[in-house]
């Protein structure tokens, strides 16, 4: 069963949006000025350094959130139009009742506290849907492995895809 999640989440530091075309603009510019930066972690930045690629991908993003397939929002400062990242279920698979989480935020706005905050309410609204939770990082991207263990994930060691290691959500972790 395919659910319906809140279109925007408010934090105290931190709006989580549903995508919107208007915010294409804003995303355009920050990717292209981080993206050799992004590209050490992420694959994506490259293939979106033009408007149109970027409206593209937001208006994907916004079908899939309707349609219950991805739940993925735009991050924002509170009170601002400053979007610094992405948070969400990049991927839901409904018979397992399993999400995967995906994230990803601007250099300039890494280490201060909001993506911490974004993800602590990604993570509260998978529990509020009772998904079972699972984040895929890295091995070298360090800096996200422990930020996923503070927000109750914990490493299976035998599941490893080439350089990813499979982190999952448990609430008891925490």
């Amino acid at each position: 069963m395919l659910v319906r999640a809140p279109e925007k989440i408010e934090e105290r530091r931190v709006c989580l949006c549903k995508p919107n075309e208007r915010d294409a603009q804003g995303l355009s510019i920050m990717i292209r000025r981080y993206h050799a930066q992004m590209h050490a972690n992420l694959n994506w930045p490259i293939s979106m350094e033009k408007m149109e690629q970027v409206k593209h991908n937001i208006r994907r993003l916004t079908k899939d959130f309707n349609e219950g397939t991805r739940l993925v929002y735009h991050i924002f400062i509170a009170g601002s139009n400053v979007c610094i990242g992405r948070a969400g279920f990049f991927k839901i698979d409904y018979d397992e009742g399993l999400a995967y989480i995906g994230f990803w935020c601007f250099p300039p706005f890494e280490g201060k506290g909001y993506m911490s905050e974004a993800l602590q309410a990604i993570v509260k609204l998978g529990e509020i849907l009772n998904f079972k939770m699972q984040l895929e990082i890295k091995e070298d991207n360090s800096k996200a492995m422990r930020f996923s263990k503070k927000l109750g994930f914990i490493e299976k060691d035998i599941e490893i895809k080439g350089d990813i290691k499979i982190f999952y959500y448990n609430k008891n972790s925490k």
